[in-house]
């Protein structure tokens, strides 16, 4: 389900949207037991980051 919500952050920070964008990216690392460096990366940054 962190995957579904992460690409929903990017959407979201896509459309102009980041405040929302953030809050999801949060979701979405709330959500995994295993955290991704760049979901991570876009949490410390408030910015999209691509995927390595």
């Amino acid at each position: 389900m962190g995957v579904v919500l992460e690409h929903y952050g990017d959407i979201l920070y896509k459309v102009g949207n980041q405040a929302e964008a953030l809050k999801y990216w949060k979701k979405a690392l709330e959500s995994e037991d295993e955290v991704s460096s760049v979901l991570q990366e876009k949490v410390d940054s408030n910015s999209y980051i691509p995927g390595k």
